[in-house]
């Protein structure tokens, strides 16, 4: 649940409050409340912008992730195949060097 002391921060909620202190702290007097709110309307847009890559890098982090374990299993996958064929070529060399009476050069 969410508390009420922290509501979530959203791009209109931070353009207000970036409006609202710009007008308080401005040090150039001269700016119009059309230019600062102009200000506000970017900076929020970046919020947003931002709050967007981090839900896109976290899906990537996910993705990525998924696709390493992905990865892991095939590699363990191919190193028991590796072995599993390396056993087959042992028993067959065996198999064959018994049948020719150890009289070939690959027997030797």
């Amino acid at each position: 649940m969410h508390s009420i002391a922290t509501p979530k921060l959203t791009a209109s909620m931070l353009a207000l409050a970036l409006l609202l202190a710009g007008c308080a702290t401005s040090p150039d007097f001269g700016e119009t409340l059309e230019t600062r709110s102009e200000q506000a309307s970017a900076i929020a847009g970046d919020y947003k912008k931002g709050e967007k890559l981090i839900e896109a890098g976290r899906k990537d982090v996910r993705e990525g992730r998924k696709l390493a374990r992905k990865g892991e299993n095939r590699v363990n996958r191919g190193e028991d195949r590796i072995r599993e064929g390396e056993a087959m070529m042992a028993a067959a060399r065996a198999a064959y060097c018994r049948d020719t009476g150890y009289a070939t050069p690959e027997c030797r």
